[in-house]
């Protein structure tokens, strides 16, 4: 038979030395020889230190894709949900744990290209099996990537459009899907002559 007391020791401890003393009794003398007591005291204490970041993958720095965030704890933590993790104030899509509870990966969309700042929702609920509270505003729980733009711009729309039939052509728009910089009016050749002026 097991006992278990899931009161606080305070509850039912005195400060300093305590004894812990245990009766067996058995309930007839007659007909029982194998009558025995075999007792075991196992205790769990709080070990009163609050989870931390040991690493993260990829590391801070410049990169040309991010989707996935790991992240691993120092102890097996609890609470960890996909909107705890945000990245520019957004939380990840999805989370999943790996071995041992204190491993977890967090999946988000493509994030566009630029300064990503990592951080901890403020009202998140991660702590340890002990109840000790993840530090969200510690140094190390927040880092930043610089997201490469790897893909070069498009043009998304033009006056006149391609293959157009028009009796005179004197000017050229262009629309491209992200700001661009770097143009010059001889960028834009018609018949192999360069344009003469520019605006935009």
């Amino acid at each position: 038979m097991t006992f278990t007391i899931s009161l606080p020791p305070s509850a039912f401890l005195a400060e300093g030395v305590n004894v812990l003393a245990m009766q067996g009794f058995n309930r007839s003398l007659s007909g029982s020889s194998d009558f025995r007591l075999d007792a075991t005291l196992m205790a769990t204490g709080n070990d009163g230190a609050a989870p931390v970041i040991t690493s993260r993958t990829p590391l801070p720095g410049t990169l040309a894709a991010l989707t996935e965030i790991r992240v691993v704890f120092s102890e097996k933590v609890v609470g960890v949900d996909a909107a705890d993790l945000r990245l520019n104030d957004r939380g990840a899509d999805a989370v999943v744990a790996g071995a041992g509870g204190g491993d977890y990966t967090f999946r988000f969309s493509q994030p566009p290209p630029g300064l990503i700042q990592v951080a901890w929702s403020e009202g998140g609920g991660i702590t340890d099996v002990q109840g000790n509270p993840f530090d969200t505003e510690a140094a190390a729980a927040s880092w930043s990537y610089e997201l490469a733009d790897t893909v070069g711009p498009r043009v998304l729309d033009q006056t006149p459009y391609a293959a157009a039939r028009i009796g005179r052509l004197t000017q050229v728009e262009l629309w491209f899907d992200e700001p661009v910089g770097g143009v010059d009016a001889g960028d834009l050749r018609v018949n192999d002559q360069p344009a003469t002026s520019l605006s935009g």
